[in-house]
């Protein structure tokens, strides 16, 4: 579970969380106070539970960070390899249109890219429509990974 510090006050705030959560929480909180970036919580029944807290990205513990780990941005070319990662397993089944690595270079303008922690997990593609007025246009390219669509995954921020 990942969240930014302003999803663990609350949590022990309202006194949602058990006394054992709400102290450990605590003091997550209070090292982000004191200038840590991100503050992790770990099960100790689980072998090798720090390791995969620190080499794994999803991690096997919790994790409260002092700044926002999502973020929503137009695509810079850098991104052009994360965005064909994301389409391909949509184009091999034909749910998509396959483009060429050339295509989303030459077009990177249109697509934006969601991120979290710097790892691409959401792509889409605008193509605006300039003589149909109104605002229209196109939506293309648009997935996530598989990860992101079970019910499990949630972003308090």
């Amino acid at each position: 579970m990942r969240h930014c510090r302003a999803a663990g006050r609350p949590l022990v705030a309202r006194g949602d969380a058990d006394p054992d959560s709400a102290r450990n929480l605590g003091f997550l909180l209070h090292a982000l106070r004191g200038g840590v970036g991100r503050a992790h919580l770990v099960p100790f029944a689980l072998d090798g539970s720090v390791l995969l807290e620190l080499f794994t990205h999803d991690g096997v513990g919790s994790m409260l960070a002092a700044e926002n780990l999502d973020a929503l941005r137009e695509a810079p070319a850098t991104t052009v390899g994360g965005i064909l990662k994301l389409l391909a397993p949509l184009e091999e089944d034909g749910t998509l249109v396959r483009r060429r690595r050339e295509l989303i270079e030459r077009e990177i303008e249109h697509f934006t890219v969601l991120e979290h922690d710097g790892v691409i997990y959401g792509c889409a593609a605008l193509y605006p429509f300039p003589r149909a007025g109104g605002g229209m246009g196109e939506l293309a390219a648009l997935t996530c990974t598989p990860i992101t669509r079970a019910p499990a995954t949630a972003s308090v921020c």
